[in-house]
This record gives structure tokens, C-alpha cells and sequence, in this order.
């Protein structure tokens, strides 16, 4: 999907950084399924590894229009929730009673995801933030249609495959309701309200933490 997306983009004229950026994702993927791959051969006490791949066919966005839904559908809704549920098993992963060392192994390993999917929503996100400044009404037809965050929510409840917490939601409803106006115009980085001094600390509340990267890759990096 991100060779699909870096093709797109090329094919928009999208700037460098946004095609760098995509290309690393890709690898970031390929990480993420051997990571996981290789702990469930752990937990399991047996080898598992993947066959061949089924037949696929991918879809090559080559106007903007369909470039903008796609990204805002897969990485700006859909990535920044893989990004907190993430977070928020990592957080959950590392209480334990009992074989906490395995369990703050895996705890680790989701850390490193959810950083990895923060960095691909706030991808998204700068993606939307080009396209919008090159075409303005498919970005108003986007932010119409997508315009209730109650209804996306409801939406990504019945995909996923286990229950997705009031933590979760609370933390991807701040990120678009701070991202969506200034990607599509209606707010400024100046009154945004973002302070970009400084990093972004990884220590506390992970879930926070994470949704504090997205924004500030975003308003304060790469936007």
C-alpha cells in the first residue's frame, strides 16, 4: 500500500520530502511484520512465518482528488487510531504480576510500533496539508464528508477487531479536531496553539505522548 501511495504521490508532484518519507514507511511495515512474526514464534514455542502472498491489486491514485480520499481515509483516520492502539497495548502489555520480562518484551516492541505509526499518521496529515494548498475543493469536499468524528468512530468500531477505548478515542478526536482545520486552511500554525519549542517526551502517559508526536511532526516539523 505505501508502494501504491509513493506512486501516487510521485504522480501528483508531490515535494521530496513527502516521497522520502513514504518510501521509509514502507520499510517501517516491513519491520513491523517481522517483528510480529518473530514474538508470536516466541509466545508460541514454534516457527511462524508468512507463505507467499495472495494475488493483490492496488489501485494507483493518479488525480489529486483521489490521492486526498485515500490518504485521509486510510492514514489520517485509519493510522493515527493503529497509532494510539498502539500506545495504549504497550501501556497495558507492561502490567503484569506475573512473566513480566516477556511481557515488557512485547511492551517494547509496541512502543516502537506505535512511534513508527505515529510518524506514518503525521505522514498523512502533511500529505493532506500539500494537497489541500493544490486543490482546494477536493479538500472541501473531504472535510465535509468526513466532517463528524462521532460517525468515523462508530465506523472503525465495527472494523476492528477488538474493542477500542474511550482513552483511544478521546486522544485521535484532539488530533483531528487541532489537524483538520489547519491542514484545510481554517486555522493558522500561529493561532493554532501549538508550542513548538522543544521535543516532544515519550515519559508519562504514552497514549498522550503519542498523540502530542503526531501533532507536533506535523504543526512544528514537516507541515
Amino acid at each position: 500500500s505505501f508502494a501504491a501511495f509513493t506512486i501516487s504521490l510521485m504522480t501528483n508532484n508531490a515535494p521530496p520530502a513527502l516521497i522520502r518519507d513514504a518510501l521509509l514507511a514502507a520499510l517501517d511495515e516491513v519491520n513491523h511484520a517481522t517483528v510480529s512474526f518473530d514474538m508470536a514464534s516466541l509466545l508460541s514455542q514454534q516457527i511462524i512465518e508468512p507463505g507467499a502472498l495472495p494475488p493483490s491489486s492496488h489501485d494507483f491514485a493518479t488525480d489529486m482528488g483521489s490521492l486526498l480520499k485515500g490518504t485521509f481515509e486510510e492514514g489520517c483516520r485509519d493510522e493515527t487510531m493503529s497509532a494510539l492502539k498502539a500506545a495504549m497495548e504497550a501501556e497495558e502489555t507492561a502490567l503484569c504480576e506475573e512473566d513480566c520480562e516477556m511481557r515488557q518484551l512485547l511492551s517494547d516492541k509496541l512502543r516502537t510500533i506505535a512511534v513508527d505509526e505515529a510518524r506514518h499518521a503525521a505522514l498523512a496529515w502533511r500529505t493532506m496539508w500539500w494537497g489541500c494548498g493544490v486543490d482546494e475543493e477536493s479538500c472541501r469536499i473531504i472535510a465535509t464528508s468526513y466532517a463528524s468524528l462521532e460517525q468515523m468512530w462508530k465506523e472503525m468500531e465495527k472494523r476492528s477487531s477488538t474493542a477500542l477505548s474511550e482513552e483511544v478515542k478521546k486522544n485521535w478526536e484532539r488530533i483531528h479536531e487541532v489537524l483538520m482545520p489547519l491542514v484545510t486552511g481554517r486555522v493558522t500554525i500561529e493561532t493554532s496553539g501549538i508550542d513548538c519549542s522543544g521535543e516532544v517526551s515519550l515519559e508519562g502517559d504514552f497514549v498522550e505522548e503519542v498523540t502530542n508526536r503526531v501533532i507536533h511532526e506535523v504543526v512544528c516539523g514537516k507541515g
